[in-house]
């Protein structure tokens, strides 16, 4: 991965131009949406799947605490920079199993104290940080092919990485689409929480 920025409340920013870890896989145009109240398939950061995706935490609630809203566009400060959460935070506990949320291949990395696992899917690409992978994709030389619901990892504790008490512990859940040369869409990020099942409930 490349191009990660410094973090700032506790969350990284989006990565810059990525290379896609499975090659098999050609960009897509839009399925059907799946019935959420996501955005329309001709806006941009669109291109919902044709089936719903999985929350990794089989369940979830968005993240809000005193360091920040995990909601999918809050605002953020990267390099002294306003910018937006281009992502989700899932309240998960230590150690809690994590589950794919779509068909693919997986990989994993790291990227300074903390873990993340890759799935790139036919239509999309997913990062999830703030998971232990399992062994099985720990040690593959490459990616292993997933289903969605099969155990991916495990929970990181978020404390020892960011000294923050007043954080919840959670998972970062990251949704791209590919590019379509025939609609001219470009590599980007499209908001998670309209397409996954059981939807992230709101943490008043």
């Amino acid at each position: 991965m490349t191009n990660t920025k410094p973090e700032r409340n506790g969350e990284p920013s989006a990565p810059g131009p990525l290379s896609f870890p499975n090659s098999q896989f050609e960009p897509t145009t839009a399925g059907a949406g799946i019935g959420h109240n996501g955005p329309p398939p001709d806006t941009p950061f669109s291109n919902p799947p044709t089936d719903a995706y999985l929350n990794p935490t089989g369940f979830g609630t968005e993240r809000s605490d005193s360091e920040g809203s995990g909601a999918w566009g809050a605002d953020r400060m990267y390099d002294g920079e306003k910018d937006k959460h281009k992502a989700v935070d899932i309240l998960s506990e230590v150690d809690q199993p994590i589950y794919a949320p779509l068909d693919g291949r997986a990989s994993s990395t790291l990227e300074g104290d903390y873990s993340i696992v890759r799935i790139a899917g036919k239509e999309h690409f997913a990062r999830i940080l703030y998971v232990k992978p399992t062994e099985e994709i720990a040690g593959a030389k490459g990616e292993i092919t997933v289903k969605k619901g099969d155990v991916i990892g495990f929970t990181q504790d978020l404390y020892p990485i960011y000294k923050k008490e007043k954080m919840k512990n959670h998972i970062h859940l990251e949704l791209y689409r590919y590019p379509d040369i025939k609609k001219g869409t470009s590599w980007g990020p499209i908001d998670p929480t309209p397409y996954i099942e059981p939807g992230v409930e709101k943490n008043e």
